[in-house]
């Protein structure tokens, strides 16, 4: 009976490490979407304002599409992915920018 009760404690452990998991999964995806989309837009816009060439404008507004695009991505997700903290790593972001 003992080892019954560790089977079930341990089986619920690893649920809730899967669902964590995917969970953080899902916020990573969206973070490091956003931040490849806006570092890319940020130098596009760099390059156009420093020589006014068309194209990094247009790369420009590319990048700002798939920025929109990654936050419908987050509108999709669950409230508990939505509502996770990421303080910490708001936290790195600011020290590091």
């Amino acid at each position: 009976m003992l080892q019954f009760g560790i089977g079930l404690f341990i089986y619920g452990n690893i649920q809730s490490i899967s669902k964590s998991e995917e969970r953080d999964n899902k916020i990573d995806t969206y973070l490091r979407t956003n931040s490849k989309f806006i570092s890319n837009a940020e130098s596009a816009q760099r390059g156009y304002l420093l020589t006014g060439i068309e194209k990094y404008l247009e790369t420009y507004n590319t990048d700002l599409e798939e920025i929109k695009k990654n936050e419908e991505y987050f509108n999709t997700l669950p409230d508990d992915v939505k509502n996770a903290d990421i303080s910490n790593i708001r936290q790195v972001s600011k020290k590091s920018g």
